[in-house]
């Protein structure tokens, strides 16, 4: 019997242990389970697996479940790392058994792993019902070997032991592993609802409070609800009822709000001009607010808003205008990571309109507010792309170019693991450290020079470009790091910091720094629209 929860939240757990114990329940045999939520409720069946790793036997389920985060580099390698992690936990527990010396010692092959579990299952057998292996790796170097060692994995899972994964309807990541290996391979679909969610924690509340303000709370509800299922009139009507309520309490920010969700369902529904009209009256509303900082933030979220409405429409005069305007309220709102980009996206625009001048007068707004940052959080902002957008105005096929070569590194590293991996299947079991290590030093020499010579590739393609495409790179690599190649950026294959890179032959060094300033100086104060 699943335990009964108090609040939303654990209600919408127990059902989920509800629906792990109906599709689990006889299944002795070793298999994968995919739990599949929607996006914005997949933290639900996290929180269940949590829930049973930090209390087992809660909701009735007799397993004893343990989440693995070792990061995946290799198949090898990941073999090794959950061996290690299974042994360290066994050693570190209190479980009431003799201890547990595995039979094997560590292995990089996925058949001996899965002996080791089944002998951890064994000894411990009279303790639990079945061992749930959760794999939640903090980071995969490559997806297809990732999922390659998967498919590899499943058919070798023992009695009593289940591998879980999760995915979601959105990006049903995990499809092609249940295709694979459907007779062992179970989905439990989530039920769980964001909107119920919202309505059982609103109905939840003390009822003691402002009945208007509870009324207004339950129509905005509605409207979240309807967004997302009705149609335009039904969220017009639910709006209609808001908006009369917010007015007549003269609750401006709270008819911004509504103003908002009106815009966004007529943009769902096609209307852009409709949209337009609505994020208008939004601003309207927010300019209204008394209190400052709710004002500022009203009013950037709506003037973005409404600018991405006229971007949608091809109108990029007034998308620069509103994009301006917003950034202007985040600066006075203290949000440099906001100005930052709306300065950008208003370049963007009359970069889109082949205005040049006057996307770089928006442009030096941006870049002033990105050197107040710190250099190593500049890279987290929107200003790589500033400078890509520049790059494809000034030479698009060069620009291009440089993206499809960190395509191609993509493939390349990926086959260069393939390539270890088949190697490492002549490896010893149980593994010897010397060949572990030779194998690892191999994989990174073979790493490091393929991203030399993607590196080296991309230099020749900037040097192949004309002088401004040359200037955007030189001002990219003083503000950003010096070896900066365009968009997607390549980070080093064993996580060394650009200043540790060695220097290729003829590479274009970065900006001076007086460089930066003379580009600001020279666009900040013209060309403004």
């Amino acid at each position: 019997m699943v335990a009964t929860a108090d609040n939303p939240v654990m209600r919408q757990v127990s059902e989920l242990a509800e629906l792990w114990l109906t599709a689990t329940d006889k299944r002795d045999n070793g298999g994968l389970v995919v739990f599949r939520s929607r996006a914005d409720t997949a933290d639900m069946a996290h929180a269940l697996l949590a829930f049973q790793e930090e209390q087992p036997g809660a909701h009735g389920i007799n397993d004893l479940f343990a989440t693995f985060s070792s990061p995946f580099l290799t198949g090898y390698d990941y073999c090794l790392s959950l061996y290690n992690e299974l042994t360290g936990r066994a050693r570190a527990s209190d479980l009431p058994v003799p201890p547990w010396i595995p039979e094997q010692k560590a292995t990089v092959h996925s058949p001996a792993l899965f002996a080791v579990f089944a002998d951890f299952i064994q000894h411990h057998q009279a303790l639990f019902g079945r061992v749930v292996l959760v794999l939640s790796p903090e980071s995969v170097s490559d997806d297809a070997a990732w999922l390659r060692w998967l498919h590899q994995a499943v058919p070798l899972l023992p009695d009593r032991l289940l591998l879980v994964l999760c995915d979601t309807h959105e990006d049903p990541a995990w499809q092609p592993l249940i295709d694979g290996h459907t007779a062992r391979s179970l989905l439990i679909t989530s039920p769980a609802d964001t909107f119920s969610l919202m309505k059982d924690t609103l109905h939840q509340q003390p009822g003691g409070g402002d009945p208007d303000s509870q009324r207004f709370r339950s129509l905005l509800l509605d409207l979240f609800i309807l967004l997302e299922r009705g149609t335009a009139h039904q969220v017009a009507d639910r709006a209609h009822r808001a908006l009369s309520l917010a007015t007549e309490k003269q609750w401006p920010a709270q008819c911004a709000v509504v103003q908002n969700m009106i815009a966004g369902s007529h943009l769902k529904h096609g209307d852009a001009k409709q949209a337009i009209r609505a994020y208008q009256e939004a601003i309207i509303a927010a300019e209204r607010i008394p209190e400052k900082a709710l004002r500022l933030t009203q009013l950037t979220q709506s003037e973005f808003s409404l600018a991405g409405a006229h971007y949608a429409n091809n109108d990029y005069t007034e998308a620069t205008a509103q994009y301006a305007t917003g950034a202007q309220h985040a600066e006075e709102a203290g949000n440099r990571w906001l100005a930052l980009e709306g300065w950008r996206m208003a370049g963007h625009c009359q970069l889109m309109a082949k205005h040049l001048d006057t996307a770089s007068h928006y442009f030096a707004q941006a870049i002033k507010f990105a050197r107040l940052l710190p250099e190593n959080a500049r890279q987290m902002t929107s200003l790589p792309f500033l400078f890509q957008d520049l790059l494809l105005f000034h030479d698009n096929a060069h620009a291009q170019a440089l993206s499809d070569c960190a395509a191609t590194w993509l493939k390349t590293k990926s086959a260069i693991i393939e390539e270890t991996e088949r190697l490492a299947e002549n490896l010893s079991s149980p593994a010897n450290a010397d060949e572990i290590d030779a194998l690892d030093a191999l994989l990174n020499k073979k790493l490091t020079v393929a991203f030399d010579q993607i590196r080296l590739s991309r230099e020749h393609i900037i040097r192949q470009g004309n002088t401004s495409f040359q200037d955007v790179v030189r001002l990219a690599r003083q503000l950003l790091h010096p070896y900066w190649a365009g968009v997607p950026d390549i980070a080093h294959p064993l996580d060394a910091t650009p200043g540790n890179w060695e220097v290729l032959p003829d590479y274009l060094p970065p900006g001076e720094e007086e460089s930066v300033n003379t580009f600001i100086t020279r666009h900040q104060n013209a060309g403004a629209i």
